[in-house]
């Protein structure tokens, strides 16, 4: 079971400094600059543009892992 443990936390480590070498979401550098943070307050009255970015985050987010996952079944051969 220990041994389990270690792969488990090793793992996690590893996954973890990955992660960390991509940069933070544009939203976190938008809300950090308060000059354009003000500019979009006045733009969300009529368009939500934070609301936007996030949405488009995720779709690319989701698009980027059907291609791998595309990817990964054709060198499988799994699929055509």
């Amino acid at each position: 079971m220990d041994f389990f443990e270690f792969i488990g936390e090793n793992l996690s480590e590893l996954l973890d400094s990955f992660l960390d070498l991509f940069p933070q979401s544009p939203i976190v550098y938008l809300q950090r600059n308060q000059e354009i943070s003000k500019i979009i307050s006045y733009i969300n009255w009529f368009c939500p543009v934070y609301l936007w970015i996030s949405i488009l985050e995720n779709w690319l987010v989701a698009i980027l892992v059907w291609y791998a996952c595309q990817i990964a079944l054709r060198w499988i051969k799994a699929i055509e």
